[in-house]
């Protein structure tokens, strides 16, 4: 039996079947109970660690860095495929070299602050996370190198597409990089 209002308002009898299928196979009834003590507990730990309970410094230093990064990749792949479906495309490339300097300075501001917040000078060559995190900001000069060989060809008049070609090679290095210092062992001691 249905009642006449809108689709999926509950009707009596569905609550009562629920309740009797509840009651039948001895589930606790749908509704607000305690968590379990390990839950409880997680949550207390949670509340003596600021960081991890709610938005922190290293919160918004990640996200400013991920979306820059996000920003940089992203607007050099359409930079380059508008500028190879124009055939050209200077003043593409001029837009985007203005906005790919401020995405860079902001890129490597936040990653400084992260690996000095989250690395201790000490861990920086005698554990695997340092070694691999001082190899990111070698490589981060090296994705600005082909940017800058970019730009002074773009200025001098040439062709900036062969230098801005490898640039998303570079990326994507970077990229499998951070992906492999998510399985590092991490040596957590933020400071600040």
């Amino acid at each position: 039996m249905t009642l006449p209002g809108p689709l999926g308002t509950p009707n009596r009898p569905t609550v009562a079947a629920v309740a009797a299928v509840c009651a039948a196979s001895r589930l606790p009834p749908p509704g607000p109970r305690r968590p379990p003590a390990r839950r409880r507990r997680r949550r207390r730990g949670a509340a003596r660690a600021p960081e991890a309970a709610g938005f922190g410094v290293g919160a918004g230093l990640t996200v400013v860095h991920l979306t820059a990064a996000s920003l940089w990749t992203g607007t050099l792949l359409y930079v380059l495929r508008v500028v190879r479906l124009r055939d050209g495309g200077r003043e593409v490339f001029l837009r985007y070299a203005r906005m790919a300097a401020r995405v860079f300075v902001a890129l490597a501001a936040t990653g400084t602050a992260s690996t000095l917040r989250r690395l201790p000078p000490e861990a920086a060559l005698s554990t695997a996370y340092g070694r691999v995190l001082l190899v990111k900001p070698a490589l981060f000069g090296g994705a600005g190198l082909p940017a800058l060989a970019a730009r002074s060809r773009l200025l001098s008049g040439t062709d900036a597409r062969p230098p801005a070609r490898v640039e998303p090679a570079v990326l994507a290095v970077i990229v499998a990089l951070s992906a492999l210092l998510t399985v590092a062992p991490d040596p957590r001691r933020p400071l600040f």
